[in-house]
């Protein structure tokens, strides 16, 4: 930074880390014990220092200008490069809490958000936008990069068919420059895009907000069910489509591994390096032996650790054939997966006795979550307080009216009888769209799939006071039939 006269550095003193400044005959002007140098302002004239998960942030000349803690270790720090009392700090947290944060130097926290973890970010030439990339939790050698606003607002995610190592501010205002472990160098015109509405910023259409339910069987085709983790780190199911396969469990891990869909808002469970999982099942007595690679059973995190083993486990446990399942390592049994997580082998499917579809918000789309009944209920395990319990998670999305409740239950071994308050009429306005339509399958998803999951009628019907009620067309209807098999969060 010549305009400073200075260079500012790291380096290790006895293995504990130094940062120094110096003039430009070598000779040290200040030095300070105990953290990393994160980052320089465009014109030297603030530093940022990293010290775990403590920020604090000097002027050119070594004195303090303002420190804060933050919660989680902080793994990268980024200046504007047009207001240099503006800092964005990043760290991973392996969960639902915000791990992006962005400062101005009066120690102000202007907004927080999160983002992938392993992300990278840059600011664009004017200090307006802010792109990250992060391919950790994507299927296949793919990207997702989303561009901000100086407010933290989301305006625009695409893909990339690369796994990008690094992103550069360039000297044009809505420019940066991508570069791939592939050897390419992508130069992205932001600018071109920011007109684009679609999700994916090309001409596509934007994916639906939520995929309904199905039971339509597919030639050739079977659906297996999937893990991945969304925001808040729930293991949400997704039925993907395959070809039939002498394996299908083998097929369920390998796509398992590859990672949910584009556009889905969920996140791979298992890491891209540690890909390598056989499939060794002996259907005379239900064994399943899953041989990992080392890496994989080493992974680090507990969190990440948690979410890998709860996926593999959950993914294998839907198919009924499975009585007992090993983990091993070169064919023996580990005692430990992960980040100190103990197994008794053999390992039990992981099966709801009373299941509960749970609506959940994830980004911008919706899915069904798998619950069970005594996780979330203290006492009465009614169908009645099921039915309940649904509405009160889809209250909290403000998808269903507040003051809406279950009346009563009439049942029958054929048929179940829902009666609710008229107010669950206003889940389907007259004049509503595409979103509102799938908002309300979701909620008729969640209540139809927990009763008949729990009772296994033939049919089950909504009231609305004891009266038979027609939603307005395009609607899915009140009333449905049972039919196997059937397809959740379907890709």
């Amino acid at each position: 930074f010549l305009g400073q006269g200075s260079v500012f550095y790291t380096y290790l003193n006895d293995g504990q880390p130094v940062i120094a400044a110096v003039n430009m005959e070598g000779e040290e002007i200040w030095a300070v014990e105990g953290a990393l140098l994160g980052a320089v302002s465009r014109q030297g004239t603030r530093l940022a220092a990293v010290q775990g998960n403590r920020l604090t942030v000097y002027d050119s000349l070594g004195y303090i200008l303002w420190e804060t803690p933050l919660p989680f270790e902080i793994k990268s720090v980024m200046f504007n490069p047009q207001n240099f009392n503006r800092i964005l700090v990043y760290g991973n947290t392996e969960g639902a809490k915000e791990n992006l944060y962005y400062f101005d130097m009066a120690e102000d926290l202007l907004w927080k958000r999160r983002i992938g973890d392993e992300s990278i970010f840059t600011f664009t030439g004017n200090g307006q936008h802010i792109v990250t990339s992060s391919w950790r939790h994507y299927k296949d050698d793919f990207s997702r990069m989303i561009l901000l606003d100086q407010d933290g607002v989301e305006l625009i995610s695409w893909e990339v068919a690369m796994r990008v190592e690094r992103l550069l501010i360039s000297g044009q205002p809505l420019y940066v420059i991508v570069s791939g472990d592939d050897g390419y160098i992508d130069l992205i015109n932001l600018e071109s895009m920011l007109g684009v509405t679609g999700i994916n910023g090309n001409d596509a259409p934007a994916l639906p907000i939520y995929n309904p339910v199905s039971t339509i069987r597919r030639i050739a085709e079977s659906g297996i069910r999937l893990f991945f983790a969304d925001e808040a780190a729930n293991l949400v199911p997704v039925t993907r489509s395959v070809i039939h396969t002498e394996n299908p469990i083998q097929t369920a891990i390998d796509e398992l591994i590859r990672g949910p869909a584009w556009g889905s808002a969920l996140f791979r469970t298992i890491p891209t390096e540690a890909v390598d999982v056989e499939v060794i099942f002996t259907p005379e007595n239900g064994r399943l032996y899953l041989d990992l690679s080392p890496e994989l059973a080493q992974l680090s995190g507990a969190t990440q650790s948690i979410a890998a083993l709860q996926s593999l486990l959950l993914t294998v446990s839907s198919f009924p054939e499975v009585a007992e399942i090993y983990l091993t390592v070169s064919g023996k049994p580990i005692e430990v997966f992960g980040d100190g997580i103990s197994l008794e082998q053999p390992l039990s499917p992981q099966r709801w006795e009373r299941p509960l579809f749970i609506p959940i918000r994830s980004g911008e789309r919706y899915h069904l979550l798998i619950r069970e009944a005594e996780e979330l209920i203290a006492g009465d395990l009614s169908l009645e307080m099921f039915i309940d319990t649904v509405l009160r998670f889809s209250r909290d999305l403000h998808l269903v009216p507040t003051d809406l409740r279950v009346i009563d239950l009439h049942i029958t071994p054929e048929q179940v009888q829902i009666n609710l308050g008229r107010s669950f009429r206003n889940l389907f306005p007259e004049d509503g769209g595409e979103k509102e339509r799938l908002r309300a399958a979701l909620v008729l998803d969640a209540l139809f799939m927990t009763v008949f999951e729990n009772h296994r009628p033939q049919r089950v019907e909504i009231l609305l006071e004891n009266e038979t009620w027609l939603p307005p067309a395009g609607y899915p209807s009140l009333n449905r039939f049972f039919r196997q098999p059937y397809y959740i969060n379907p890709e």
